[in-house]
């Protein structure tokens, strides 16, 4: 039987929960976990440097599907949000001073197996959701190119660079050959939203196609952790 490795799990929870709360609900599940649980919340505990996030893909990721709070964890995320959970904890939940106990309702469990597979061709057709692709400098270069193609050609290189950060995150660096690739084939929306209240984002609603085989709702690009960039298959 072939090995099983890089688990996906998805937590929905009894707590009706709106889109605006997301940064809540994340800092109010990440204070169950505690401080130390970095998994949870990405700041660096360092002492020296308090203030500090680590630059990395979160592990554990907050969303809303159906109207009600849901965690998504992948690769070293899932181990540590099942302890979390067979804790007890979450029987204490408070969100703004409101307790509750926060109990599954809907768990799915994926395993990648034999693992992030990359074809030959772009077999793969994914719809993303909000996604954030660029930084403000990036955007910038972005609206600095005045034909649609290039425009294209730079989602496109972005979106890539993220399938690659994926991949490292699962521990499944991708191969050398054949290299990860994607075609862009429907811009459906794209407008500016404050995201977290805070400064503004492009954000996209899009189509692409892909030789990597990517699992069912994983984040791709900036906030993930809040539930932006969420992937389904088409």
């Amino acid at each position: 039987m072939p090995q099983q490795f890089s688990p996906l799990l998805s937590l929905r929870f009894n707590l009706a929960l709106a889109p605006r709360d997301i940064r809540a609900f994340r800092g109010a599940f990440a204070r169950l976990a505690g401080r130390e649980a970095d998994l949870f919340h990405n700041h660096n505990n360092a002492p020296e440097r308090p203030a500090d996030y680590f630059s990395r893909y979160p592990v554990i990721q907050y969303r809303v599907r159906d109207h009600h709070a849901e965690v998504f964890a992948l690769g070293a995320g899932v181990p540590a949000l099942e302890k979390l959970v067979d804790s007890g904890k979450l029987r204490n939940f408070n969100l703004r001073g409101h307790r509750q106990s926060l109990r599954v309702i809907e768990k799915e469990a994926q395993f990648l197996d034999p693992g992030l597979t990359v074809a030959q061709n772009l077999a793969h057709r994914y719809r993303i959701r909000q996604y954030l692709p660029f930084s403000q400098t990036r955007f910038h270069e972005y609206r600095q190119l005045e034909r649609m193609g290039e425009r294209i050609h730079l989602l496109e290189t972005v979106l890539c660079n993220h399938l690659v950060s994926f991949c490292y995150a699962m521990e499944v660096p991708p191969p050398p050959a054949p290299r990860i690739q994607v075609a862009l084939t429907q811009l459906h929306r794209q407008h500016c939203k404050r995201v977290l209240n805070r400064q503004p984002y492009q954000v996209f609603d899009l189509e692409f196609r892909s030789n990597l085989r990517v699992p069912e709702r994983v984040g791709l690009g900036r906030k993930t952790a809040f539930g932006y960039g969420v992937v389904e298959r088409v």
